[in-house]
């Protein structure tokens, strides 16, 4: 069976479960299995690789960071700490709008897997007195997480781009500066829409000490989080040991009692969560055993597909396919290295092109840990999620497509 054709097999199928409220993570599972039978994996083929996606290291590690990061921002609520930091940030900032902006983004500077769960509970508090329907704070916790990886080198996906054509990390940085840009005018323009402003210019101004004060817990994670991976503690370990130090320091500091603490724990362990990550670590094993990603760039071949489609649409595909950029670049890359890379040096235009449509489809991915926690959280109806998506996606699309067009990275490109 042509894997275009299984894979769409797969994604419809998982679609309809989702419309029908099946709980996501066993969505994932159930598109992992239909993607193994519809490829003819034997029966003791598919055991081993969901046996291997529910119990690898990387998968035991996932779960870790994620319920500790989702045990962190329960605790941070129970204290009033997120109350505090969203009134300091008000104090500010003037407008609630800029806060609910604001509070993602800065998260989103630091890479952390299942980073929106830690912006979630600061979105929620900022919009608590605006009755926003879940959907929209759904965007814009998950779209404001996500403005930076266009061209932040902390990610690992701009590292291995750049590494991959063989350029420094720095020009793709400046290349790539306006997807980010764009996702943030995107954002305020159609994501914030219909978001009111509660700007109060009679409020007093907030104080540096206040601001400080409140922004302890979370820069103390991102700090410790930070200097561990500099130590080469790599992802997920970094978090999950910052985490499980500063977990039980803020509680004690912030006065919460150990019974209280037990309480976060059993709130934000919630067996529904359990399963998605493990069904997202199974679905994206079954991808690899399949070599569903793998075959992709054969098909596409295949059917004559022009070159330039070819740099879009891989990509995409991939990012679609992984729910991580690292996933995307690494699968796509190595293949379109030799049409991006010519004898005259890299054409930074098709660079942008790639790397941009393959984040859009990161970003649109049923298996993004982002998405469906966000989704989760906030209770959202993910139909009405994606159909909102659609078109900060096209914006980001759009200028991958316009500035190229217009010679933007020409000064490095042949």
């Amino acid at each position: 069976m042509n894997v275009l054709l299984v894979l769409a097999t797969v994604f419809a199928v998982m679609v309809v479960l989702i419309r029908l409220r099946v709980p996501v993570g066993y969505v994932l599972a159930a598109g992992a299995l239909l993607l193994c039978l519809l490829s003819r994996l034997g029966p003791a083929e598919i055991g081993r690789a969901f046996l291997e996606g529910v119990s690898s290291l990387a998968s035991g590690g996932l779960l870790a960071a994620v319920l500790l990061v989702t045990i962190f921002g329960e605790v941070l609520r129970r204290v009033e700490n997120l109350a505090a930091l969203v009134a300091a940030l008000r104090g500010y900032l003037r407008d609630v709008r800029l806060v609910l902006a604001t509070a993602p983004a800065v998260i989103g500077l630091l890479p952390m897997p299942g980073g929106a769960m830690l912006s979630a509970p600061l979105v929620r508090q900022a919009a608590d007195d605006m009755a926003l329907p879940p959907e929209k704070l759904t965007m814009l916790n998950y779209w404001f997480r996500h403005v930076w990886e266009y061209c932040w080198p902390l990610y690992p996906g701009i590292i291995a781009a750049a590494a991959i054509l063989g350029v420094p990390w720095w020009k793709l940085m400046v290349v790539h500066l306006p997807m980010s840009l764009v996702a943030m005018a995107v954002g305020f323009v159609v994501v914030m829409r219909r978001v009111p402003s509660s700007a109060d210019a009679g409020s007093p101004r907030g104080s540096p000490r206040a601001l400080l004060a409140a922004l302890v817990p979370v820069s103390s994670v991102i700090a410790l989080a930070m200097l561990l991976k500099i130590a080469r503690l790599d992802d997920p370990w970094n978090l999950i040991a910052a985490l499980a130090v500063l977990i039980p320091a803020s509680a004690f500091m912030l006065g919460m009692r150990a019974r209280g603490l037990l309480g976060a724990v059993v709130t934000a362990c919630r067996p529904n969560l359990v399963a998605l990550v493990l069904g997202l670590m199974v679905f994206k094993r079954c991808i690899e055993v399949t070599g569903a990603a793998d075959a992709v760039p054969e098909a596409l071949a295949a059917l004559g597909v022009p070159q330039i489609v070819v740099i879009g649409l891989l990509p995409f595909i991939c990012g679609l396919l992984t729910g991580i950029t690292v996933g995307y670049v690494s699968v796509a890359y190595p293949i379109l290295a030799a049409m991006i890379v010519t004898p005259a040096g890299v054409d930074f235009g098709l660079a942008m092109l790639a790397f941009g449509t393959g984040y859009v489809g990161v970003l649109l991915s049923p298996v993004h840990l982002c998405l469906i926690l966000s989704k989760d959280y906030f209770e959202a109806n993910l139909g009405l999620v994606y159909r909102a998506l659609v078109v900060p996606c096209a914006a980001v699309v759009a200028v991958c497509l316009v500035l190229p067009a217009l010679g933007w990275g020409g000064w490095w490109s042949p």
